[in-house]
């Protein structure tokens, strides 16, 4: 992870190996993951809430340690997620 000092952006690097070459695999260098935070707990859970209303496959939100996360993917297959981060 890479942030900076009273940024608001933060980049994480991760390196996977393999893939075909074919579809979408999170595996192929290119875009892993792209992640959005929330300024409080509730908005995780009104997202969690507009994304059932709208048939979105999604996780429940989940408390991991300093981070709540929600994750879902796009219609590529593409991982997103929507955290909220308690030391923010």
């Amino acid at each position: 992870m890479l942030a900076a000092p009273g940024g608001e952006m933060q980049i994480g690097l991760v390196q996977h190996s393999g893939g075909d070459g074919e579809r979408f695999n999170p595996k192929v260098i290119g875009l892993d993951h792209a992640a959005w935070s929330v300024a409080k707990r509730e908005d995780l859970d009104a997202w969690e809430e507009l994304l059932r209303a709208k048939g979105v496959i999604h996780s429940p939100v989940a408390d991991v340690g300093a981070v709540a996360i929600l994750n879902l993917k796009d219609p590529d297959g593409i991982a997103l997620a929507l955290f909220w981060d308690r030391a923010q």
